[in-house]
């Protein structure tokens, strides 16, 4: 009679630890589900460049460029603009062929808010082949980048800095902010 007693107290026992462990399983499980969620949008939306430059607003810049640039006739630019914010604002096309006696379908502004000179690089790969009969280029760039020894290894949050980039640049001195 008593082994049936504490073989009943041990199965209870038992069932009561099993409904203290099954919500901490189905805890663990829904943790790592979203992790795992979290790390998949990461890589393939938030730090994709097709995402990240297309999207709207402030990050949407490249599309913008995009979509004016399609408006531009590629054959009559000779004179393009890359640079920063300062760029965008301060070389306007409009004003330039103004002050120059220019026709102002013959510059085009490539900069971007934010743009670093690694920006200003991949802009201009981006576009060369749609330039054939490029003459000028005016590059603006702030001082802060040419007094940064290491520049062109700053590329984490960057326009076309994908998410390996960013890793690539992070080390013990360096945790991105």
């Amino acid at each position: 009679m008593r082994s049936s007693t504490s073989n009943f107290e041990q199965e209870r026992k038992s069932r009561r630890q099993w409904k203290i462990r099954r919500p901490i399983r189905y805890a663990g499980w829904g943790f790592l589900f979203f992790v795992v969620l979290i790390a998949l949008a990461e890589i393939f939306v938030f730090r994709n460049v097709r995402t990240y430059g297309y999207s709207p607003g402030f990050l949407g810049q490249i599309a913008e460029l995009d979509a004016s640039f399609a408006q531009a006739d590629e054959e009559r630019i000779d004179i393009a603009i890359f640079g920063d914010s300062e760029g965008m604002d301060a070389l306007r096309p409009d004003l330039l062929a103004q002050y120059a006696g220019l026709d102002v379908r013959r510059i085009f502004n490539f900069s971007l808010s934010g743009g670093s000179a690694y920006d200003i690089a991949q802009i201009y790969k981006r576009y060369k082949s749609h330039l054939p009969h490029l003459r000028m280029a005016i590059i603006e760039v702030n001082e802060f980048q040419l007094n940064n020894s290491d520049a062109e290894k700053d590329i984490k949050f960057k326009f076309f800095a994908g998410l390996r980039d960013r890793i690539e640049v992070m080390d013990k001195n360096n945790y991105g902010e």
